[in-house]
């Protein structure tokens, strides 16, 4: 099996902070503790929004999953959420038989993910920091030009 490449980037969303974590390989018993401490350091961070990108990701298993579970569950203790984009057909179908296409949110764009933070323009541009707006505005052009 490939290895598992994870690449980390961080948005604020309307002054919710959102972790990306981009999953490049297979998520497999060998690399799942890789993924596992990824998600720790990041509640170590107190970052407890968090996406995983899974749109390179060829094959998911049990302990995949289950680092996916319990990362879920843990940022949920701090009112976080722990949310799914860009998952391939295949690996939707492994969520689907376990019945955890009901527990994690799915996203199919990032324009999904900005809009779970930022329910309209009109939100944005109702931020007080300049700055801050041209950041949300740019993070999510940069990611709706990933699609």
């Amino acid at each position: 099996m490939p290895d598992l490449k994870i690449d980390t980037s961080s948005f604020d969303f309307a002054g919710e902070e959102v972790s990306f974590l981009t999953l490049d390989g297979c998520v497999e018993n060998y690399m799942a503790p890789k993924l596992k401490s990824r998600f720790m350091d990041l509640c170590d961070e107190g970052k407890y929004n968090i996406i995983l990108d899974l749109k390179n990701v060829e094959f998911i298993d049990a302990s995949g999953l289950g680092v996916m579970v319990g990362g879920f569950k843990r940022v949920k203790n701090y009112k976080g959420m722990l949310g799914i984009l860009d998952a391939q057909e295949n690996i939707l179908k492994i969520f689907r038989i376990t019945g955890l296409i009901n527990v994690f949110p799915f996203y199919e764009t990032v324009n999904g993910v900005a809009r779970e933070y930022v329910s309209s323009v009109k939100a944005i541009n109702q931020l007080a920091d300049n700055q801050k707006r041209s950041l949300v505005l740019e993070c999510v052009r940069k990611y709706a030009n990933k699609d």
